[in-house]
């Protein structure tokens, strides 16, 4: 192979490494964790998930009885936080609904979807959520309060 070609491949190389090395390395910027409860109206959800979206991705925790959550890992930065306290029920209604379809001497499930969610639909959107939350080096305490 010419020298200049092998030159030219090299500096291919090291351009395509140099531009690879922030996803390679997060952005170099850390991580933290963040941890606490979810609150509606002052009263704790039972169940649910907490979701945080990052410049590295989604990061999901599930809700404990008593309303904790905890995430570790995250990349330092904001965060669009969305909720979800969708009731275990749902899905039965769901299958009933999708059954109640497909069979016309199935009943549809009383009730309608929004009865599912303990709390307003708009936290289940990271759009429309209006929770964010900067992400520190650490371990940290966040209490999402929603109203």
């Amino acid at each position: 192979m010419p020298l200049f070609i092998r030159r030219i491949s090299w500096w291919i190389s090291a351009a395509v490494l140099v531009a690879s090395l922030p996803l390679l390395t997060g952005c170099g910027g850390g991580t933290g964790s963040v941890s606490g409860k979810v609150m509606y109206n002052g009263t704790a959800l039972p169940y649910g998930s907490v979701q945080f979206m990052t410049p590295g991705g989604a990061f999901v925790s599930e809700i404990g009885s008593d309303g904790s959550y905890s995430l570790s890992s995250l990349p330092i930065g904001s965060a669009t936080i969305s909720v979800t306290c969708q009731d275990p029920k749902y899905a039965d209604y769901m299958k009933q609904l999708s059954a109640s379809g497909r069979d016309p001497k199935i009943p549809k499930p009383k009730g309608r979807p929004e009865d599912y969610s303990k709390i307003p639909s708009k936290y289940s959107d990271f759009n429309t959520s209006g929770l964010t939350y900067e992400v520190k080096s650490g371990a940290h305490t966040y209490n999402i309060e929603l109203k």
